[in-house]
């Protein structure tokens, strides 16, 4: 206990350090790019999120993150040459355009679960979309919906409410019933919206901690954390070569802007996993800051307004840490940080033309 204090320590030390060292065409064009990808050699996995993103402009709204998308193709991949059924949840339906985004990048063997508080998201149910109304942050709620929707699924994407407690609930209502090799995904952690260190990261650090044997890794990207679970289909990836090793926080943190580009590596085995509470809770908190960044839109006030103003970029002003870092990823015995070669673009615009208004 007293070295993983130390590691603790070192954790907001770190914190300390970043804190000092400081961005057409409609369905059937959409359709004619992911052909185009099958014809250069994508044939076995099918379209990519980002691939099909680019491309839809015209028909139900969609709007998310560009990394969101990257985070979906690196952990979701394996499922689109998956032979047998399978499943997704997606917490937040909002306008139904994920629904084809989903239809189209994992395949005929994918069944969608969408969940939302609108009343109005059931019309986009038919035999491949199954849509429940519902409160994410209500766990009787979650616990109807395990009894009487569907027992367990493979991926969850947890794109709703966006506040700490709703995600909290969800991950922790969830968890039991994501099949072994599943992933849960939580996209729009924004620290600008709310203290989720301590009302989500810390709290799910716990919770997953008392899972460390389902729990294969665990991965961290601005505004996103990724879940994985063991067992399934899902086979531990080999670990990257690393431009250098560190067994402290603050000598990795120190030493990435001199390694732009690179991955580097943490790794002490006199520390208890990473993957327990105390090294989960830990990271989250060094790594924190990838979920600041005051984001703007572009044009200015386009977010509530589709018509006069349809075309609409969130942009972020990164963090020192968000521009230094893209992902992290926490396995039981070590982590890999990717630092970034430039300050990387954060950024979400806006796709489709029927919008059903968050008010409902």
């Amino acid at each position: 206990m007293q070295l993983f204090a130390k590691l603790v320590l070192g954790l907001c030390l770190a914190s300390s350090v970043l804190a000092v060292r400081h961005a057409h065409g409609n369905r059937s064009t959409a359709s004619n790019v992911l052909a185009s990808q099958r014809s250069q050699g994508n044939t076995s996995k099918g379209p990519t999120f980002v691939g099909w993103y680019d491309a839809y402009s015209s028909g139900r709204g969609i709007w998310k993150w560009k990394n969101a998308l990257e985070a979906y193709q690196t952990h979701f991949e394996r499922y689109q040459t998956e032979a047998t059924k399978f499943s997704i949840i997606e917490i937040g339906v909002q306008s139904g355009g994920s629904i084809d985004m989903f239809k189209a990048v994992l395949g005929a063997n994918c069944h969608y679960y969408g969940c939302d508080i609108n009343p109005k998201c059931t019309n986009f149910a038919d035999a491949a979309a199954t849509i429940t109304i519902m409160d994410q942050g209500d766990a009787n709620h979650w616990l109807n919906f395990y009894a009487t929707v569907v027992p367990t699924v493979d991926m969850i994407v947890d794109d709703g409410g966006h506040q700490p407690h709703q995600m909290l609930t969800t991950l922790q209502q969830s968890f039991a019933h994501i099949n072994p090799g599943g992933v849960h995904l939580v996209e729009d952690i924004h620290g600008q919206n709310g203290d989720y260190d301590t009302n989500f990261f810390g709290p799910a650090g716990d919770f997953l901690g008392a899972y460390i044997e389902e729990v294969g890794s665990v991965h961290l990207y601005p505004f996103v954390l990724v879940v994985q679970k063991v067992g399934g289909s899902y086979v531990r990836p080999a670990a990257i070569a690393p431009a250098a090793t560190f067994d402290t926080v603050e000598g990795l943190v120190a030493a990435m802007p001199s390694h732009l580009g690179k991955v580097l590596q943490l790794k002490n085995t006199a520390w208890p996993p990473l993957t327990g509470a105390l090294g989960l809770k830990a990271l989250f908190t060094a790594f924190y800051e990838l979920h600041g960044g005051q984001v703007t839109p572009y044009p200015a006030n386009c977010f509530d307004d589709t018509v006069s103003t349809p075309d609409c970029t969130m942009y972020v002003s990164n963090t020192a840490l968000q521009s230094l870092v893209t992902k992290v990823d926490i396995f039981n015995d070590y982590c890999q940080v990717f630092v970034a070669a430039a300050p990387p673009q954060i950024l979400a615009t806006r796709k489709g033309t029927d919008w059903i208004p968050y008010e409902g």
